[in-house]
């Protein structure tokens, strides 16, 4: 089930996924995606988050790590999300 979660609660609460940071991980994605985060973001733009960011129980994102920096980079406060164990 979809749920919406506070974009500053999710990166307070869980990590990426790897020992790096959120920052780390943004900086890696702008660095190695770029092209993909600018298309991302346009489709953003007009049709907001499609797909849920997935969540898994061991408080980390299982999926979702371009959106979530597309969405840092837009400003959005809350996005879309889903529990996954």
């Amino acid at each position: 089930m979809t749920d919406t979660l506070s974009l500053k609660l999710l990166l307070d609460t869980f990590e990426p996924g790897d020992e790096w940071t959120w920052q780390e991980e943004f900086e890696w994605l702008e660095a190695n995606h770029l092209d993909r985060l600018v298309q991302l973001a346009m489709d953003i733009q007009m049709f907001g988050i499609e797909e849920p960011i997935l969540l898994g129980n061991d408080w980390r994102v299982w999926d979702g790590h371009h959106r979530l920096c597309v969405a840092r980079h837009l400003d959005m406060a809350y996005v879309p999300v889903e529990y996954v164990s």
